[in-house]
């Protein structure tokens, strides 16, 4: 048995340590890659469309079909990646403050499945449905739409990452 080191066996603690090293570098490679693939999406549609804008039902989107649809799979692996680096932070707080990690981690988990649901839909709902002419109901999903079900579903993620962020710093404070 390994001793003990403030209530944490010294090898849970070097496990933690090192999940959290790998799933921080991963996180940070995920974010740059998904960043570098969505900076090439420009928007067809909406208030930032630069020219060739696309109007409701934006149903001819299937031409941006994988160039605007590449980022989320990066951003799918990068909100695995954030869930493994919250649980290791949840795992390093000091005891009197896992409840703040505990919160985080849950809002790191709702975040995950909205995002996740989201990402995975748009990726392989939406761009087969409009490639097979099946476009009943499907401008409400698709991305290009201001007002549609996939941007309202990325904010209440991204709302959820947040209060995920504001916990888990909670947690990481030291007032000694």
């Amino acid at each position: 048995m390994t001793e003990l080191m403030g209530g944490v066996t010294v090898a849970a603690s070097s496990n933690s340590n090192r999940v959290g090293f790998y799933s921080a570098v991963l996180t940070t490679a995920l974010a740059i890659a998904t960043f570098g693939l969505a900076i090439t999406a420009i928007p067809i549609s909406g208030a930032n469309c630069p020219a060739g804008c696309v109007d409701y039902p934006y149903l001819d989107t299937v031409s941006q079909y994988p160039k605007d649809f590449l980022w989320m799979l990066p951003a799918m692996l990068l909100v695995l990646g954030y869930v493994a680096l919250t649980v290791s932070i949840h795992s390093y707080a000091e005891s009197q403050r896992k409840v703040f990690s505990q919160i985080g981690l849950s809002f790191a988990l709702i975040a995950a499945v909205i995002l996740l649901s989201d990402y995975y839909l748009q990726f392989s709902v939406v761009p087969v449905s409009l490639m097979n002419a099946e476009t009943e109901g499907l401008p409400l999903l698709i991305q290009y739409n201001p007002h549609g079900v996939f941007l309202a579903l990325e904010e209440l993620g991204y709302l959820m990452m947040s209060l995920s962020f504001l916990f888990v710093g909670i947690a990481l404070t030291n007032r000694s």
